[in-house]
């Protein structure tokens, strides 16, 4: 019997990588990355909403409950494209971008709606319930490196940076 780092040195030397080749993200779980992937954008690429509830300007809710006119609304795919001045709010969805002028999203059970204005009912700090842009990924960051084994976790990253496609190795037969 020789030891087990003797017998991977022997297996590295003794046998060849299979060939590579581009197969959709469907057809790449299982196999192995044949490539570095390299983020070419931020995630999220915007200040996005953590939860429901409403983009608001944490000074405003300094003294409770503060009073504010909503003016808009938020949700994934249409943003609310004016900034948020103050004693306003913007009604915003999980996943939503966070509108210019707001710097934080009081969650919707934490305020109470009626005839366009909204309550805030709790002290809202800076940032709450929100995540920064490029707080998970940061253009130009390796994402996934070659040799790594691709799972459905794998598949949903490489969709979310628009990959179509990825070089795998060829399954053994």
């Amino acid at each position: 019997m020789i030891p087990v780092p003797e017998a991977i040195e022997l297996i590295r030397r003794e046998t060849r990588a299979l060939d590579a080749l581009r197969v959709s993200l469907e057809e790449s779980v299982g196999r192995v990355l044949r490539e570095d992937v390299v983020a070419d954008s931020d995630l999220p690429p915007f200040n996005r909403a953590q939860m429901d509830g409403f983009a608001v300007r944490s000074n405003d809710t300094l003294c409770m409950p503060a009073e504010l006119t909503i003016v808009g609304e938020s949700v994934a795919g249409r943003g609310f494209d004016s900034e948020v001045s103050a004693r306003e709010a913007v009604r915003i969805m999980t996943g939503a971008r966070v509108p210019e002028g707001a710097d934080a999203v009081q969650r919707v059970e934490s305020t109470k709606e009626s005839d366009g204005v909204v309550s805030i009912l709790e002290k809202t700090e800076t940032g709450l319930n929100i995540v920064r842009k490029g707080e998970e990924v940061r253009a130009g960051q390796k994402v996934f490196q070659a040799g790594e084994p691709v799972n459905e976790h794998t598949i949903s990253t490489l969709a979310s940076f628009g990959y179509a496609e990825v070089a795998v190795g060829s399954s053994p037969r």
